[in-house]
């Protein structure tokens, strides 16, 4: 029975060296440009009246890869990034006109992952990847903006849009990152997952808004990648 089973693995092995990406053929250290979009939404407690609708904006980046292993490698690299929230809320308070609002916070980041990741090889040119790790990021108020849409009884409309310098929002994030993807040939296609470890609004009690708690970054994005 021994005989057999390591007569099995013996005859395996060559088929799994064959999968793996050839090392002879692919340099250990590569570089990819990646383009997506992000899907932010917010950690808030929110009003039984407010929505949270979901903030789309893009991203684009380079990605460095160190190969270790045909299948364990290391990843860093550099990112604009775009994240946030956007409420749908509606207020009915004494006194005052009934009214609805939008409000929408894109914040802008520089952001720098550290990662560890794993290739699983389908085939000589297909692979899957799964990789985690942290990242830093840092925030300019030049590149933030909160925007106020409200529409009142009457069809009245009022907008306000200014950048991010009024608010105490931090300038550096940090978390956990978590992806997947498949990559064919020079060509990948991925998914992140980003959750926060700095709460974004400290000062939430400034707000005029139906919301409690804290924000978190929090965002899902869909990238497409190029290897050079």
């Amino acid at each position: 029975m021994l005989f057999f089973m390591r007569k099995i693995i013996l005859s395996l092995l060559p088929v799994l060296f064959s999968l793996a990406p050839a090392a002879a053929q692919e340099s250990r250290f590569s570089v990819r440009l990646a383009v997506g979009l992000n899907v932010s939404s917010t950690t808030l407690e929110i009003g039984e009246h407010a929505t949270d609708k979901k903030l789309l904006a893009p991203q684009l980046g380079l990605d460095m890869r160190y190969r270790l292993t045909p299948w364990l490698f290391l990843q860093s690299g550099i990112s604009y990034t775009t994240k946030g929230f956007k409420i749908d809320d509606w207020f009915n308070r004494l006194g005052e006109t009934e009214y609805a609002v939008t409000t929408t916070m894109s914040l802008g980041y520089l952001q720098i992952p550290l990662l560890v990741g794993v290739n699983i090889p389908l085939s000589p040119a297909t692979r899957l990847y799964v990789r985690g790790g942290m990242y830093g990021a840092h925030h300019s108020i030049l590149s933030g903006w909160v925007k106020e849409e409200k529409v009142y009884l009457g069809d009245q409309y009022r907008e306000w849009k200014r950048t991010t310098s009024g608010y105490p929002v931090p300038l550096f994030d940090h978390g956990y990152l978590f992806g997947a993807g498949v990559e064919y040939r020079r060509f990948s296609l991925g998914v992140n997952l980003e959750h926060g470890l700095v709460n974004i609004l400290p000062d939430l009690d400034s707000w005029y808004l139906d919301l409690s708690g804290k924000h978190y970054n929090r965002t899902l994005s869909l990238l497409l990648g190029y290897r050079f």
